[in-house]
């Protein structure tokens, strides 16, 4: 009985296929651990509610914003004296390790001021805008 001669592939030789074969297996890979990565990344929670904000008077008056601190290591904060804004930028880097905001430089001249948190990811860059809180100012 004859053997019948083996037929050559026409598209790889056995070790260009095995490299093939093993680069396919190690992007998966990859793409499997990105995707294990994005699932334990803690994404800023989109239904967090408006800071608590309140006015005390002492030596000088000033705003105390209370917020939801643990979604996020570091915040910006923002004031405006309409809801639409101009808003304007009054702490940044705000760490979430210190509690409690104040602003003790807000206009005193305004009878209701604006007040929003915004998150600031680990990319440096801020996240979604969370709703802001209003404060009326006796």
């Amino acid at each position: 009985m004859a053997t019948k001669p083996m037929v050559k592939n026409k598209f790889f030789t056995p070790n260009q296929g095995f490299i093939a074969i093993s680069l396919i297996i190690i992007v998966l890979l990859i793409l499997y651990i990105g995707y294990l990565y994005a699932k334990k990344s803690p994404a800023i929670p989109q239904s967090s509610p408006a800071p608590t904000l309140y006015y005390l008077e002492g030596e000088k008056p000033f705003i105390q914003i209370i917020f939801d601190w643990s979604i996020a290591e570091y915040f910006n904060i923002y004031r405006a004296a309409a809801a639409g804004g101009p808003w304007i930028k009054i702490i940044e880097n705000f760490p979430s390790a210190a509690h409690t905001a104040v602003d003790y430089h807000f206009p005193k001249n305004s009878k209701t001021l604006y007040y929003r948190v915004v998150p600031i990811g680990k990319d440096g860059l801020e996240n979604p805008t969370l709703p802001a809180a209003s404060i009326q100012i006796p």
